[in-house]
C-alpha cells in the first residue's frame, strides 16, 4: 500500500511543477469523457432501444406508385399520406 501512496505523490509533485501540461491534460480527459458519454447517449437512443411502437409488425412504408416521372419509387410526403388516409386505404385492423 506505501509504494502506490509514494507513486500518488510523486504523481502530484510532477503535475504541480507544470500546471500548463496539467491543464492540457485535465482539458482533453473532460473533452473525451463528454464526447463519449454524448456518442453513447445518441447510439443507446437510436440503436440499442426500441421504438416506442404498441405492434411493430404493422408498420408499413408507404411509397408513390403514380409517380409521373420515370423515378424510382419515392416515400410520400406527409399531405400526400394524410390525402391517401382519409380515403380510407389504410386499415386499423389486419386482414385475413
Amino acid at each position: 500500500m506505501i509504494p502506490m501512496w509514494n507513486n500518488v505523490l510523486y504523481a502530484a509533485r510532477v503535475l504541480r511543477k507544470s500546471p500548463k501540461s496539467t491543464a492540457t491534460v485535465l482539458l482533453t480527459l473532460a473533452l473525451a469523457i463528454g464526447a463519449n458519454a454524448a456518442i453513447f447517449t445518441v447510439v443507446s437512443a437510436v440503436l440499442v432501444r426500441r421504438l416506442p411502437i404498441r405492434d411493430p409488425q404493422n408498420v408499413v412504408v408507404v411509397h408513390d406508385q403514380f409517380s409521373t416521372l420515370n423515378l424510382p419509387r419515392t416515400t410520400v410526403s406527409v399531405l400526400q399520406f394524410r390525402d391517401s388516409a382519409r380515403g380510407r386505404i389504410f386499415s386499423s385492423r389486419p386482414q385475413l
